[in-house]
């Protein structure tokens, strides 16, 4: 089994419809590998609180969305590597 990782543009290909982008997650759906991306990914491309990324947000239902490493190792305004 592999996964299907997706990034910024494969998330906009989605979002605006793109058969190819469409298919691969459906191919990988049907062949029961994972679908993931990350959150940075997600926050590139959510540009959306009215309803106008309907199509990303189903999709995003069915994504993992695995959270950035580097939200993972520091507190909120400090960045990795950074001297206090």
């Amino acid at each position: 089994m592999s996964a299907l990782i997706l990034d910024a543009g494969a998330l906009i290909g989605i979002d605006r419809g793109d058969r190819r982008a469409l298919a691969r997650v459906e191919d990988a759906d049907r062949a029961g590998d994972p679908v993931q991306t990350n959150a940075m990914a997600v926050a590139q491309v959510w540009r959306d609180g009215e309803g106008r990324q309907a199509r990303l947000g189903r999709a995003l239902r069915e994504i993992t969305v695995e959270r950035s490493p580097a939200t993972t190792e520091c507190e909120p305004g400090n960045f990795p590597g950074q001297q206090a």
